[in-house]
């Protein structure tokens, strides 16, 4: 009879800690952004509320390539209760107070604030370039997201919260 030891995350040394981040962050650098599938869900939501098809995108996570939105153009302006109707928001930075009335999910704030800044600051009506500019700063939070989720922080929550185990060189224990 054999005995194998697993060790918890707390229980291996800082050598063995580091590998075991080492190992889940390249596991994490092969798979796309955890999150792609529901920050684009937002995207789609706006436009659907605007009723603007989306004709093509591409979009890069990594902010390595260049990402953009193909939008159909609309000859239409935004009205101001259109965009009050896209949930509560802080009147001085206009950033949203969490509603996430498009699809439920964060980056429905991240999308509505682009816009809404573009709206209230700059004066922009035109509900194409208003989309846009929800899209830049939809975007920049993607690929900050993104980012911390390569990170090694990230990586050790994602050990702790998800209870994994390990052999004590710091190797998975499936």
């Amino acid at each position: 009879m054999r005995t194998i030891n697993i060790y918890k995350f707390e229980e291996l040394s800082q050598d063995s800690k580091n590998k075991a981040i080492q190992i889940l962050q390249e596991g994490l650098e092969k798979r796309d952004y955890s999150w792609g599938s529901e920050a684009l869900a937002s995207i789609e939501a706006l436009c659907e509320y605007f009723n603007v098809k989306i004709k093509n995108y591409s979009i890069d996570y990594s902010g390595c390539n260049p990402s953009f939105i193909d939008l159909e153009e609309i000859e239409e302006e935004a009205t101001e209760q259109q965009i009050l109707n896209l949930g509560t928001f802080n009147k001085d930075t206009l950033k949203g107070d969490g509603d996430c009335v498009l699809t439920g999910f964060c980056s429905d704030e991240d999308v509505i604030d682009g816009l809404r800044v573009a709206y209230f600051k700059e004066g922009v009506k035109d509900i194409n370039e208003l989309l846009q500019a929800g899209f830049n700063t939809w975007l920049d939070a993607c690929i900050k997201d993104y980012e911390y989720q390569l990170s090694e922080e990230y990586a050790e929550e994602e050990i702790l919260s998800n209870d994994y185990e390990f052999f004590e060189n710091g190797t998975f224990f499936n």
